[in-house]
């Protein structure tokens, strides 16, 4: 499961003609604010790599956009569908998912009895299948 959320700023450099007069360009830095929603689902491939399908709600309100003789307010609204691949690198040789070959085996023998407690002293087997089972 992928889920993604963010809120920021909405810088704007709004270039509009109205009525055949033409807006100067300039950026504004308090034009509104953005939100954002994302959720989706990625699966693992091959190893590092991963496809994923995500799914994005967007809502941007747009304040004090300069136009002739005044200034307007609009609010946008966008839904995206986004397919993805992507390459997981490596940042840890612990990980489980990133090792290479088979799990490996525990050394030395165990220090105790097994804990589901099926292993006596009588029907033991040899030390390398036990350490073959543990």
């Amino acid at each position: 499961m992928v889920g993604k959320a963010g809120f920021g700023p909405v810088f704007l450099n709004a270039s509009n003609e109205l009525g055949g007069n033409k807006n100067t360009p300039k950026l504004e830095t308090n034009s509104g604010w953005n939100e954002d929603l994302g959720l989706g689902a990625r699966i693992t491939l091959v190893r590092h790599f991963y496809g994923e399908v995500v799914v994005k709600y967007d809502n941007a309100g747009l304040n004090n956009i300069v136009v002739h003789d005044g200034t307007a307010n609009q609010t946008i609204r966008t839904m995206s569908y986004n397919v993805g691949f992507g390459y997981t690198f490596s940042v840890t040789h612990q990980n489980p998912m990133f090792r290479k070959g088979p799990k490996p085996k525990p050394r030395g023998l165990p220090t105790g009895p097994e804990p589901r407690g099926d292993l006596d002293n009588k029907t033991a087997p040899p030390a390398d299948q036990v350490i073959e089972n543990y």
